[in-house]
């Protein structure tokens, strides 16, 4: 998530308003994936995360998420709805889709994962890949290895991600362009709260 704000690869992002579409709390995954949202708008001060909503990972919970935007935003949408994975994503598009909102030109909307359906997304969905294969394995590996030394104490693997932007963020259409992603030390506290009211100075 951290290099989808890096100015050489997505200036469109930066020094926008930004919402938000995160998961839930306890989930380990979406407060990794939020603490690097946070991460970078402490670095990008003219960027402001005006509103988040929590979802369940689903398409439907996606859906919900961009109705959101719409009902409290209509009027002044943000610029980028940033979710926490591909199916919130696909739900946020087809919701601003229904209402006739036009994506990238209106507002955009990145993902997490690179699914296979992100590509089919229309538009296509800037997003974050992860290696699915490579996370199973070392997962099973790691179980393997308790399941032979019980006692073994508990590790956090970090491992490479890639930018992948396509043109729901405002890349032209066709654009499939990969970049390596920064690796960020694992954090191991909640995310603080950083919404501002839309009625805030700025």
């Amino acid at each position: 998530m951290v290099a989808l704000f890096r100015p050489d690869l997505a200036w469109r992002i930066l020094t926008r308003r930004i919402w938000s579409g995160c998961n839930w709390p306890d989930s380990p995954d979406a407060i990794q994936r939020r603490l690097a949202l946070d991460h970078v708008l402490r670095g990008s001060p003219h960027c402001q995360l005006i509103g988040s909503v929590q979802g369940a990972f689903t398409i439907r919970s996606g859906e919900r998420a961009g109705q959101e935007v719409l009902a409290r935003h209509r009027a002044a949408l943000p610029d980028a709805v940033v979710c926490a994975n591909d199916q919130m994503a696909i739900g946020v598009l087809r919701a601003l889709t229904a209402a006739g909102v036009r994506v990238p030109e209106e507002i955009a909307v990145t993902g997490f994962d690179d699914l296979y359906r992100a590509r089919l997304a229309d538009p296509p969905l800037t997003t974050v890949r992860q290696p699915m294969h490579l996370l199973g394995e070392r997962a099973c590996a790691r179980l393997l290895d308790r399941i032979a030394r019980p006692s073994l104490s508990p590790s956090v693997q970090v491992l490479p991600t890639e930018l992948v932007l396509r043109s729901s963020c405002g890349c032209p259409p066709g654009t499939v362009t990969r970049q390596t992603v920064k690796t960020l030390k694992p954090a191991t506290t909640e995310p603080p709260s950083r919404v501002r009211s839309p009625a805030a100075p700025t």
